[in-house]
């Protein structure tokens, strides 16, 4: 099993590629802990960068949508080598022709990808626990701006700045997302 846990030394930063790298090649999950909680997430990461991972989250033997996270974020990582990934492949429970076509180059043109969906999507900053969920208006290179709606689903009247800086996440096509969207 391969291991990463954050720390100084580029060996680390290379086993945390690695193993992102061997689960794109496997189509397999991976396990990540991320800094900001204490629960760890399985993703069937599609692409990465020096900055970011694309991955479609699993939970309970089902696909959550997608999630773009920061990759200085991540505590540790880990290979998933186990029965569960084994079901997942002979289930056939991800799909990768449902695989978004994003560029993860930089925010702003993750934000451009996502604008040309024209779907909600969620943004969060997980450090202070918090979400804005709504559709892309416009971004810049240093913000995002997203017409965001409410629990009851209304909508503001004006779209609300995110500094790409508050930025720790953004997620699209998930469960939470689909339903709401389908009554706002």
């Amino acid at each position: 099993m391969l291991l990463f846990e954050r720390g100084g030394d580029t060996m680390n930063k290379n086993n945390m590629e690695t193993i992102i790298t061997d689960s794109i090649n496997s189509k397999s999950t991976f396990r990540v802990y991320f800094n900001y909680e204490e629960n760890y997430y399985y993703y069937f990461p599609l692409q990465q960068n020096k900055e970011f991972f694309l991955g479609a989250e699993e939970i309970d033997f089902q696909i959550n949508g997608f999630s773009i996270r920061r990759k200085q974020d991540i505590k540790s990582i880990s290979d998933r080598d186990d029965l569960v990934n084994q079901i997942l492949k002979n289930e056939h429970i991800f799909n990768e022709q449902l695989s978004p076509e994003i560029d993860i180059s930089s925010w702003e043109k993750i934000f451009g990808s996502l604008k040309q969906r024209d779907k909600n999507i969620i943004i969060e900053n997980e450090y202070s626990d918090f979400f804005w969920i709504g559709k892309i208006v416009s971004f810049t290179s240093e913000s995002v701006n997203l017409l965001e709606f409410d629990a009851d689903g209304i909508w503001e009247e004006s779209p609300t700045s995110i500094l790409y800086a508050d930025i720790t996440s953004v997620s699209f096509e998930t469960r939470y997302i689909k339903y709401f969207s389908k009554y706002v």
